[in-house]
């Protein structure tokens, strides 16, 4: 007697409007039939119903998505197909691709962006204009901002010996 479960395919069916291209299905896919095709311009989720098997017992894509935008139905099977593809945003800052336009927009609609340099620099790019304004509105006026790496910082504190030499 064979398993019924084999004769069927299952479908994913994408809310593009809902979805923001977090990746939480993909990483979270047990068989691999969600993933994440990256390229140096492009972000892409894609589906291959030949390798999905609705997640008996387990906890599905539907189930996960943070944004309710998969609905996982039953079907004939079928090809691989790409759910949604966008382009990566370049960094104001470096040029580098870093993020989603689609990812972007969709949580600026949520309202869920509330600053600006999340929307236009990397990650790296971030982290360094947010240490450099911190630096300038800690110094006194007319103090030259002075880079201090965390082993300067001890060192000053007594808390870090001196090497011999």
């Amino acid at each position: 007697m064979s398993d019924a479960r084999s004769a069927v395919g299952w479908e994913v069916v994408l809310d593009r409007e809902s979805c923001t291209l977090c990746e939480v299905c993909a990483r979270d896919c047990p068989t691999g039939a969600l993933r994440i095709e990256r390229t140096a311009e492009t972000v892409a989720l894609v589906f291959a119903p030949s390798r999905c098997d609705g997640c008996p017992g387990g906890t599905s894509c539907q189930a996960i998505c943070p944004e309710g935008a998969i609905r996982l139905t039953v079907t004939g099977g079928g090809e691989e197909v790409e759910l949604l593809r966008s382009p990566l945003l370049p960094c104001s800052s470096c040029g580098k691709g870093f993020a989603p336009a689609h990812k972007l927009e969709a949580l600026a609609r949520k309202g869920r962006l509330h600053h600006d340099l999340v929307r236009d620099l990397c990650p790296i790019c971030r982290r360094n204009e947010l240490v450099v304004t911190f630096i300038e509105e800690e110094r006194a006026p007319g103090e030259k901002a002075e880079y201090r790496s965390t082993t300067t910082i001890l060192r000053r504190a007594g808390k870090l010996r001196e090497e011999p030499g």
